[in-house]
């Protein structure tokens, strides 16, 4: 493991920690960017699922309108028979 030698500063120590140890920086920084676009995907889902349960309302409404006609419409041509 690279170990800070007393007195170093941090820049130099973080940079000479990049090159011998390349495949834990490169982890670290592949975990940061799937952590990133999962955070960024389940917002984006979110957001959607809003939508769509607007959506649904809405369908359920005029399905509900629908319906009411239909048996208005029904109720019409029975009588005028």
């Amino acid at each position: 493991m690279c170990k800070r030698v007393e007195g170093e500063k941090i820049l130099p120590y973080l940079l000479r920690y990049i090159q011998e140890q390349p495949r834990v920086v490169m982890a670290f920084i592949a975990m940061a960017c799937a952590l990133g676009m999962y955070m960024d995907m389940r917002a984006f889902v979110d957001k959607h699922m809003d939508t769509l349960q607007n959506v649904t309302a809405e369908l359920k409404e005029m399905n509900t309108r629908l319906e009411h006609l239909e048996r208005e419409h029904e109720f019409a041509r029975s009588a005028a028979k």
